[in-house]
């Protein structure tokens, strides 16, 4: 069985399908549902400060969105969170 992405625990179990019908897993040890080929969706940081630099430049959020593909309310956190260091 694979390995917890949260815990690394190997006492994991199937646990049914996702909606596209691949294989779920169930971590006995923190009770974490996961997909073990998942990976997570991660923007490089030249991208994210390239996005935070035209939202300075008062683009809006919504151009953002369409002209960077990134959803809007990843470029509130990202905003929230503050600069890029």
């Amino acid at each position: 069985m694979p390995e917890c992405p949260a815990c690394q625990s190997t006492h994991t179990v199937k646990n049914g399908k996702a909606k596209n019908g691949t294989q779920t897993y169930l971590c006995k040890g923190c009770g974490r549902r996961f997909h073990p080929e998942a990976r997570p969706i991660a923007h490089s940081e030249a991208t994210r400060q390239q996005i935070l630099d035209a939202v300075h430049e008062r683009m809006s959020l919504r151009g953002v969105q369409r002209v960077f593909g990134v959803h809007r309310n990843t470029v509130i956190r990202w905003i929230k969170k503050g600069p890029v260091k």
